[in-house]
């Protein structure tokens, strides 16, 4: 998947491009295992 202006970068601004992208999706995995968590924590209060 290619972002519009990906295209246009130099190879520098692309990798920190592809990096950023990566962060994005572990945090985001990170942000859902500790809804996740929060989930259980409050099944077990009710």
């Amino acid at each position: 998947m290619k972002k519009l202006g990906e295209e246009k970068l130099p190879i520098n601004e692309k990798k920190i491009f592809s990096l950023l992208e990566k962060a994005e999706k572990s945090c985001q995995a990170d942000a859902v295992q500790i809804v996740n968590k929060a989930l259980l924590f409050r099944k077990r209060r009710f």
